[in-house]
């Protein structure tokens, strides 16, 4: 997982006027060299810049946008005690798939391999889940 930020804000001591949290801002995008960046690339080429433009002002791009806000806003509502259990599940299902591809051993095939399935209890929940998950998410679609 990513490790959070280390950066606080520092605590509001009094009110700052525009002005001065302009100032604030402008040095430190010159400290880090986002304003030169920045000078750089529309001096150096302003047909990418009508290019960029261009390329936001349609009608894909925007939905993009759109979905992107979306998107950062559902991972903001989610869980994170729950994902922390969704990935190392999501390894040990990649391992084992890994793991049945590379077996060279013979399983039973036919009726006597249907019937050991039938006999496999973590099958049986695993199966069960993955049917929850479908009726769930087909309720999901109904709303």
């Amino acid at each position: 997982m990513a490790a959070p930020l280390a950066y606080t804000p520092p605590p509001r001591t009094q009110p700052d006027d525009a002005h001065a949290e302009l100032e604030r801002l402008i040095q430190l995008l010159h400290e880090r060299d986002v304003l030169r960046l920045a000078n750089n690339t529309l001096g150096a080429a302003p047909e990418l810049t009508t290019l960029l433009a261009e390329l936001l002002d349609r009608d894909g791009s925007r939905r993009l946008s759109y979905n992107l806000a979306r998107l950062v806003a559902l991972l903001g509502e989610l869980d994170m005690a729950r994902i922390e259990r969704l990935i190392p599940a999501l390894e040990c299902g990649l391992a084992a798939l890994e793991a049945t591809a590379a077996d060279e051993t013979t399983q039973p095939s036919g009726i006597a391999g249907a019937l050991a399935l039938l006999r496999d209890r973590e099958l049986w929940q695993a199966i069960g889940g993955i049917v929850a998950f479908l009726k769930a998410f087909n309720r999901g679609l109904g709303e």
